[in-house]
């Protein structure tokens, strides 16, 4: 089962692609080809990290009032 990536994998992928972009060896094609899995790679890590704001959200609401009975929240997260 797929148990998810962690931010710092994320930045891994970012910086490789960062690489790919500024490394003045690649051509034109290959730069523009980095470019653009730098952009796809970093739409997905802002929406991984905003559903993980998301989850954490939800667990100091659930924290600080006790229970999250038949929340909208919950259902969203699975819980």
């Amino acid at each position: 089962m797929y148990e998810g990536m962690s931010h710092m994998e994320l930045q891994t992928i970012l910086g490789e692609a960062i690489r790919g972009i500024i490394d003045e060896e690649n051509t034109v094609e290959e730069r523009e080809m980095a470019l653009e899995n730098g952009r796809a790679v970093n739409s997905i890590a802002k929406q991984m990290i905003n559903n993980g704001r998301f989850i954490l959200d939800a667990e100091k609401l659930q924290a600080t009032i006790g229970s999250l009975t038949h929340s909208k929240a919950t259902d969203l997260i699975g819980e």
